[in-house]
């Protein structure tokens, strides 16, 4: 059961924050910062569907990331989730169409390496 909830708080996390930067994307820069101008940025960002379906995907991997906690130790569950670093990565790369740079690949291989280590105690 932890294994699942980890893989839910993985999946579910890195769909968020990918939907997430899609949307503010799609929204634009907040650069006026009077009260009216973020009530109606306000406005388009909670309008916008790849932001309302990026809170509701990070609604379920909070939901899921607690469950875990509830189960498994936090030594854990904590670094497991870190593999959403490499969803991420991924993401930004296929989904998001961003450039990588070798460094972010190379620390993104660490990261593997890492959750595979607290994978195996």
């Amino acid at each position: 059961m932890t294994v699942l909830l980890i893989a839910i708080v993985v999946v579910t996390s890195t769909a968020g924050d990918l939907l997430l930067t899609r949307g503010m994307k799609e929204t634009g820069e907040v650069s006026d910062f009077a009260p009216l101008a973020l009530v109606r940025r306000l406005g388009r960002a909670l309008g916008n569907p790849s932001i309302l379906a990026g809170v509701v995907t990070m609604a379920v991997s909070f939901l899921a990331f607690v469950a875990a906690l509830a189960i498994a130790p936090v030594s854990l569950v904590v670094p497991a989730t870190a593999a959403t670093y490499v969803g991420g990565t991924l993401g930004a790369k296929w989904y998001l169409r961003e450039q990588v740079s070798t460094t972010r690949w190379l620390g993104t291989l660490i990261v593997i390496g890492g959750v595979i280590l607290v994978s195996m105690s």
